[in-house]
């Protein structure tokens, strides 16, 4: 009996098609990880720098249920893919689907703001790795404080910007700044596997209404 088709986890494609990241080298490396998380995917692209992916040819689902048989997934046509039987079939909770929405209890609109440490001189699959951690770490907080405005913020295209910092001192004078002006924070410090040493500050997530949020970080630049 044939395994059930390897299917990307549509939230998570979604969060790092809007990284920049093209959807099908983000499809790629999420059927890779088995669906784990947006954070495996990253990693895995960072670690994995010499895949040709011009050359990359991801199944359509009929072809993946024609050839998927055990633990092997076939991603094109040279190249196979280890992942457990457990990738095989992944559910999807929508946490906020059910949830009702008071709109109308806010007049401001929202934005998030990942402000990067330039002076540990990171490479770009680094920063988007250590961004990702930032957003969802910062998502995961603003769940549990202001519900609310994140619906606000995703109704409203989920506004973002990446800003760059001088080093850790910068980034925690930040932090220090947002929360002294009500807005909710997350500072990454990194595990250390790759790159850098471990417990360096990489990235500073803040959310809040844009006139806050701009006040705090309206002198940085661009990265």
């Amino acid at each position: 009996m044939n395994a059930a088709p390897v299917k990307p986890n549509k939230d998570f494609l979604k969060l790092l098609t809007e990284m920049g990241i093209s959807e099908q080298i983000a499809e790629h490396a999420l059927i890779c990880t088995g669906n784990d998380s947006v954070e495996a995917a990253m990693t895995f692209l960072y670690d994995n720098p010499e895949v040709d992916y011009s050359e990359l040819s991801v199944l359509t689902n009929a072809e993946q249920g024609d050839s998927l048989s055990g633990e092997n997934v076939r991603i094109d046509k040279e190249e196979k893919v280890l992942m457990s039987e457990a990738a095989g079939e992944i559910h999807v909770e929508q946490k906020h689907g059910s949830r009702e929405h008071h709109f109308d209890e806010y007049d401001e609109q929202f934005k998030m703001v990942f402000a990067v440490n330039i002076s540990l001189n990171m490479g770009t699959g680094k920063i988007a790795a250590q961004v990702a951690h930032a957003c969802l770490g910062l998502y995961n907080k603003l769940l549990q404080k202001n519900e609310a405005a994140v619906d606000v913020w995703l109704s409203e295209g989920e506004k973002k910007i990446v800003l760059k910092a001088v080093d850790h001192v910068h980034l925690k004078e930040l932090q220090k700044k947002g929360e002294s002006h009500e807005l909710i924070s997350y500072l990454v410090q990194d595990a250390g596997r790759t790159q850098i040493p471990a417990g360096s500050c990489t990235v500073l997530a803040l959310f809040g209404d844009i006139a806050t949020v701009d006040e705090v970080t309206g002198n940085l630049s661009l990265l």
